[in-house]
């Protein structure tokens, strides 16, 4: 529950160059969309990085993947307790130092480093653990409380459409850089943004919450009767993401026999035929039953990505 709302956190918080006079919500924007565009840098061809590493061994990547959920899982709840004390603002940059720990690590491990190659991923793995733990749910909590009740539809839809096109530039340009430059430099990129996102978190103001449950309290209310449905859908979203993340980009690679520069190509493509059709079905639930659309809309996506896999 919430705690407090007190003065800007950063102490140069009324100096007139401060972030803090744009507003809470652009600055916690400004954040996540500049951790996003590091994100979809790597993102996008991390799969495929591994891919190699692992000697084209499918089964190898898939064994990473499912390591990386399954050494986050048992540390939410603590993250959450520390949360609790420490405050949303100081874990959200706890989460991104995580993150540019892992974007290190993996720009050591295609480089001539003479750390054990393994240990550099276990490492990197730590990273993204903690990104998970430290990052998420402080910045959702943040985005409720700083987002208006009455325009957050709108503040949604615009933050969205900015990661959207993101995600048409991100491909194209990383695509280009591991052609001509090498995975490297997309993971020091990674690491660079990810670092200059931590500035506009400096000047949100404090917001902090007090989490009550404990461990086995949390899988209960997890799976209770009223937030059953929600995890089950959470969970195959998840499963969805899996597919979009890991086996799509190696088909892809298979498809354009590892050029790079297509496949990031490809990939925006698809990104703009989708939102194109996103923004067709918005307009149509004007017209007609969201419901109706809902429907169809679920049907038309399950047999798009049976035939994407």
């Amino acid at each position: 529950m919430p705690k407090s709302h007190p003065m800007q956190s950063h102490p140069f918080r009324l100096h007139r160059y401060s972030l803090s006079h744009v507003g809470a919500l652009p600055a916690l924007a400004s954040n996540r969309l500049l951790g996003f565009a590091g994100a979809s840098l790597v993102g996008g061809f991390l799969a495929i990085f591994l891919y190699e590493f692992f000697g084209f061994s499918i089964q190898a990547v898939l064994l990473w993947y499912a390591l990386n959920f399954a050494v986050k899982l048992p540390f939410h709840v603590i993250a959450a307790k520390i949360f609790s004390r420490t405050g949303l603002v100081s874990s959200m940059i706890i989460g991104s130092l995580g993150v540019m720990l892992f974007y290190w690590m993996f720009y050591l491990l295609d480089g001539t480093s003479s750390i054990d190659p393994y240990a550099l991923m276990g490492l990197g793995i730590f990273g993204l653990m903690i990104v998970s733990v430290f990052y998420w749910s402080p910045f959702h909590i943040d985005f409720a409380e700083f987002s208006s009740k009455k325009h957050r539809g709108k503040q949604i839809g615009i933050f969205y459409a900015a990661q959207r096109l993101l995600s048409v530039i991100a491909p194209v340009a990383a695509g280009w850089i591991i052609a001509n430059h090498g995975y490297q430099l997309t993971f020091f990129l990674g690491l660079v943004i990810t670092g200059a996102s931590i500035v506009p978190l400096i000047f949100l103001p404090k917001f902090d919450v007090e989490y009550e449950f404990g461990f086995f309290e949390s899988i209960r209310e997890l799976f209770s009767k009223q937030f059953r449905p929600m995890t089950v859908s959470m969970m195959a979203n998840g499963a969805e993401n899996i597919v979009g993340v890991v086996v799509w980009p190696i088909f892809l690679y298979q498809v354009f026999q590892g050029d790079y520069v297509n496949i990031g190509a490809f990939t925006a493509i698809i990104v703009i035929v989708g939102l194109a059709l996103e923004i067709f079905v918005g307009k149509e639930t004007d017209k007609y039953s969201a419901k109706k659309l809902l429907k169809i809309g679920s049907g038309v996506y399950a047999l798009g990505g049976f035939g994407r896999d």
